[in-house]
């Protein structure tokens, strides 16, 4: 209730989220988000006393989440032991918006921007679009990862199109790639099945808990 009451103040217009901003930057609203999750961490890291265990910390999440959790990943480096993400978006806009139209089901992420350049052609291109997206392609976060991915993605997905996912992961260190893995699930789009879900319990468990006494 708060952070919606929040919102409507800070977006009066209704605007929608991802789009909110895009035309700078600086004040684009994914710059906030990415640095809410950042202070997150450091909050723990600043509060050891508390009982945190600062040599197991993980990040992990799904679509949005998985975009979060890999940033957070990147911009952090040594600081997170893991990362797992199923199906993260915002991984390649550029890609995504290209191959848009061979996509049988629309995004309604690319949707927003398209619809965004058409109500403000005069003002913003499409290249200065997608410059702007630029800083917060989950692609170019992905080479200052340092610890072990597990990144699990389904192959028909119109929101994280597999060749985006993919090349955002073979943009790892291959030092971190060796210890890292990715599962695709060809006939899955948009979510990750059951079997996975319990796989990644046992990743958290051998990457953060095992040995611990």
């Amino acid at each position: 209730g708060a952070d919606k009451e929040a919102f409507k103040e800070l977006n009066p217009e209704n605007i929608e989220m991802i789009v909110f901003n895009v035309h700078d930057p600086m004040k684009y609203i994914y710059r906030a988000m990415y640095m809410d999750c950042i202070r997150a961490v450091d909050f723990i890291f600043a509060n050891e006393d508390m009982g945190f265990d600062l040599k197991r910390v993980a990040v992990f999440g799904g679509s949005q989440g998985g975009s979060l959790s890999l940033m957070v990943a990147g911009l952090l480096g040594s600081k997170i032991q893991t990362c797992m993400a199923d199906n993260p978006t915002h991984c390649d806009f550029h890609l995504n918006m290209e191959m848009q139209d061979n996509i049988r089901e629309e995004s309604f992420i690319i949707k927003n921007f398209n619809r965004y350049l058409d109500e403000n052609k005069n003002t913003i291109s499409k290249d200065d679009l997608l410059n702007n997206l630029s800083y917060f392609e989950i692609q170019n976060f992905a080479p200052k990862i340092k610890c072990s991915v597990l990144l699990g993605i389904g192959l028909l997905d119109p929101l994280a199109p597999a060749v985006t996912t993919i090349g955002m992961y073979n943009k790892l260190n291959p030092e971190v790639i060796k210890m890292s893995e990715i599962y695709t699930f060809p006939e899955l789009a948009h979510e990750v099945p059951d079997r996975h879900n319990t796989f990644k319990s046992i990743w958290f468990y051998e990457k953060l808990a095992k040995g611990k006494k």
